[in-house]
């Protein structure tokens, strides 16, 4: 049971330490979440210079798929580290956002309009400070509201 626990420990310590981001650096992290009870469909050109988190996992054997279904309650999550110390609050000009990526989403038959999702006042913001690093996070939440709202509009 102690070596096991011991293992345990080392392993987290192993997942802390890599997920550590160096002094002065910043991660963006934009986050789609599906707040849906149906499957979301991404339609994507590329993944750019982002780490990808899909459905919660991230493999670094992963490759790019032009399509990517995201589960109920689930995300895709669009990674970057930006070096230099850069504002947490503002998004440097280097980087570019993810939605340049996203040829459109889909959820229950509605398309979401590339003006809702690529405007930034429709995301919420916050930055978190962590062990591990300072975070810019940026999320958009599907939820059956919008679905909703956007199908009776076509």
């Amino acid at each position: 049971m102690k070596s096991t626990v011991k293992i345990f420990f080392i392993l987290l310590l192993i997942g802390v330490a890599s997920s550590c981001q160096k002094e002065g650096d910043v991660c963006y992290r934009f986050e789609i979440y599906n707040g849906t009870e149906k499957t979301m469909t991404m339609n994507l050109s590329s993944w750019g210079n982002y780490i990808m988190f899909i459905n919660g996992i991230y493999n670094s054997e992963y490759k790019f798929h032009p399509t990517e279904a995201i589960e109920s309650h689930s995300s895709i999550i669009f990674d970057e580290i930006v070096e230099d110390n850069p504002d947490p609050y503002a998004i440097p000009s280097s980087l570019t956002l993810p939605w340049e990526y996203i040829k459109s989403i889909e959820c229950d038959g509605v398309e979401i309009p590339k003006e809702y999702y690529s405007n930034i006042n429709n995301w919420d913001f916050g930055v978190v400070h962590q062990i591990n690093g300072i975070f810019s996070k940026f999320t958009l939440i599907i939820t059956p509201e919008l679905i909703k709202q956007l199908s009776q509009t076509e």
